[in-house]
């Protein structure tokens, strides 16, 4: 068994326990994702599972990259889920720690109910 199966497994036990009101989200770090990357991945995945709603009054472009953190963020003050991210490794060799742990401690520190668990590949 990998690393990766025990994560899988581990997700799917909490998801089915229904630890977390809001669900687990997967989120598989490619080799070539940035910050970016994953905070657009991430959005993307709030907004299928309905957790953010996109309306016709946010003026912003979803590109923008401060706007797309301050989405998720504000919408993640509400929720109380875990976020597994996969293969996080790559993400710290690319842009060493500095943007993406600003993202972390800012999640942390403003969303008590939101929890990581995060792998290396």
């Amino acid at each position: 068994m990998y690393k990766i199966d025990l994560v899988e497994l581990i997700a799917q036990h909490v998801n089915q326990r229904n630890n977390f009101r809001n669900g687990v989200i997967k989120i598989r770090v490619g080799a070539n994702y940035k910050t970016r990357s994953i905070l657009n991945k991430m959005e993307e995945t709030f907004i299928q599972n309905g957790l953010i709603i996109v309306g016709e009054s946010d003026d912003e472009t979803q590109d923008d990259f401060k706007i797309i953190k301050k989405r998720l963020i504000n919408a993640m003050k509400k929720l109380n889920i875990l976020i597994v991210l996969i293969n996080v490794n790559y993400i710290i060799i690319k842009e060493g720690d500095a943007i993406f742990k600003e993202f972390l401690e800012n999640v942390l520190t403003n969303c008590p109910e939101v929890k990581f668990l995060m792998t290396s590949g």
